[in-house]
């Protein structure tokens, strides 16, 4: 941060349900897979010990699919700190940290959920110059580059990112 860079405020993502809407397009899936691989791999071990071996990677991918995946999100969430300066949104996963200057923000949208909660999703916007020609691009598409996961309150935080210098 440099000397003229203050925080305008600071969260954490809030503690969501253990399931999501997310999870519900997984979660069949995952328990058939991984219900297959179990027999598959005792199967195996019935015939030839040494062939289940070969089913302990699927046994590891199906356990994922259906619930490693909601003990790794909540991992994260512990592990995550959201912070906007006047110059800057900064989210720092665990050893990560991105940040993205106030001139990048653009088309800010916020999604509330029902616990209070809410997400604010941006585009990043780079503006960049090839032959002489001044060209603008979006990287993440227009699903969004960038979130703000679970606030507390976000409306509170939107009007501090439009607080923001730019």
């Amino acid at each position: 941060m440099s000397t003229d860079e203050y925080i305008l405020w600071r969260g954490k993502p809030q503690p969501t349900k253990a399931f999501q809407k997310e999870n519900l397009m997984l979660l069949p899936f995952g328990l058939f897979f991984f219900g297959f691989a179990i027999f598959w791999t005792v199967t195996a071990a019935m015939s030839a010990p040494f062939m289940a071996i070969f089913g302990i990677p699927f046994i590891c991918v199906g356990a994922y699919l259906s619930f490693g995946q909601i003990i790794h999100k909540r991992y994260l969430q512990s592990k995550t700190e959201y912070a906007v300066t006047n110059k800057k949104l900064i989210r720092i996963m665990g050893e990560r940290v991105d940040m993205v200057n106030a001139d990048q923000i653009n088309n800010m949208q916020i999604q509330m959920h029902k616990d209070g909660t809410g997400t604010i999703t941006f585009l990043r916007q780079e503006i960049y110059y090839r032959g002489g020609n001044r060209h603008t691009s979006y990287p993440g598409g227009i699903t969004g580059f960038y979130a703000l996961e679970n606030v507390a309150d976000p409306i509170y935080v939107q009007q501090k990112i439009n607080e923001m210098d730019r």
